[in-house]
């Protein structure tokens, strides 16, 4: 399950599978480097 929440300035990237919890938090400005995933 991803989930993604954009504010006006910061986006959280929420990924749920279980065992694993990935949680990325990205200010605006960074939104050039956001990794990809497969």
């Amino acid at each position: 399950m991803i989930r993604t929440m954009i504010t006006r300035d910061t986006i959280v990237i929420d990924i749920y599978q279980p065992p694993q919890r990935l949680r990325y938090s990205l200010m605006a400005q960074t939104i050039d480097s956001l990794p990809f995933f497969p």
